[in-house]
């Protein structure tokens, strides 16, 4: 079924002979001139019945923070295209340290394979986080690394810091930027106040280890981390990663992983299609994937559609 449904755009790309579409914010590409690869690292709840699973442990899941049954997974998306790049399942008590990590390490594989076709000779991973994931070991690794990262300033985030305003503001709309001295620390991290438009009243608090990009920037691309929240959503509509396939932890694994590779390999091929508004067309294309094989498939939104 799934290479029948592959045919048509197999057929199309090379006559199209379209490249992936590249369209960065300005923060993005700043980002990308310095020497950064964009990565946004989160993870979400999934409501899974506990008298079913038996790895379901109560957790946080939708907005509400409903405490609920539940099985979490954690997911580091590439914040050009949207993509999944890494993902890792667990229980739903907690946010699981130890499968972030393996995450981490992981992604570095992932990053050398991304140097051979960057613009920079050396891209670095830039991970913009929650403020739930905040460790400082954790994030002194990643300094060793040679990483870059952000992730909002909380009360507890550092006690006990030095801290050290670079210079005030000329500008009342200019960001404040502050030194943070960590007691075994060799050097400074950068925490960056300030808003991203003059007539909101939202106001960003960034600890980043960053000195190259300008404190808007930083601020930026926090903000653009919300987009792995729209795909979460994405995955919660239109797949079933919310209805493991088996009753066992390791069919749960299996399921999330079907489901991720999925919706890696669609999008891949609408991206070379060059279809606007990849979530859209997404939707569409998964609809589709439900008719048997003995029906015909329903490629009408292929039809007349305007490749870029």
């Amino acid at each position: 079924m799934l290479v029948r449904t592959y045919q048509p755009y197999q057929r199309l790309i090379p006559l199209k002979q379209q490249k992936l579409p590249f369209n960065p914010s300005f923060a993005q590409l700043e980002a990308l001139q310095a020497g950064y690869y964009p990565f946004r690292m989160d993870c979400t709840g999934l409501k899974i019945s506990s008298d079913r699973y038996a790895y379901a442990t109560v957790g946080y899941v939708a907005t509400e923070k409903q405490c609920l049954p539940s099985a979490r997974l954690h997911v580091i998306q590439e914040a050009l295209h949207g993509i999944i790049t890494n993902y890792g399942p667990s229980g739903g008590h907690e946010h699981e340290s130890l499968i972030t990590d393996i995450l981490l390490k992981e992604t570095e594989e992932i990053n050398a394979w991304l140097r051979k076709n960057a613009i920079h000779e050396q891209p670095r991973p830039f991970l913009t986080w929650d403020r739930g994931y905040w460790k400082k070991k954790r994030f002194q690794e990643l300094d060793q690394r040679g990483w870059g990262w952000s992730i909002p300033w909380k009360k507890r985030t550092m006690v006990g810091v030095q801290l050290e305003i670079l210079e005030f503001p000329i500008d009342e709309d200019e960001p404040l930027e502050i030194l943070v001295w960590a007691s075994d620390a060799d050097q400074p991290w950068r925490r960056v106040i300030g808003k991203l438009e003059p007539t909101s009243d939202q106001v960003w608090d960034i600890l980043t280890n960053d000195w190259l990009l300008q404190a808007v920037t930083i601020l930026q691309l926090q903000k653009e981390r919300w987009e792995i929240e729209q795909l979460f959503q994405w995955l919660k509509q239109h797949t079933t990663i919310k209805k493991p396939l088996g009753k066992s932890w390791m069919h749960f694994v299996t399921h999330c992983l079907l489901v991720t590779l999925l919706q890696i390999i669609l999008v891949y091929y609408l991206l070379l299609l060059g279809f606007p508004r990849w979530q859209h067309h997404l939707a569409r294309l998964l609809k589709d994937l439900r008719y048997s094989d003995m029906e015909p498939w329903l490629n009408r939104y292929l039809i007349g559609a305007e490749v870029i």
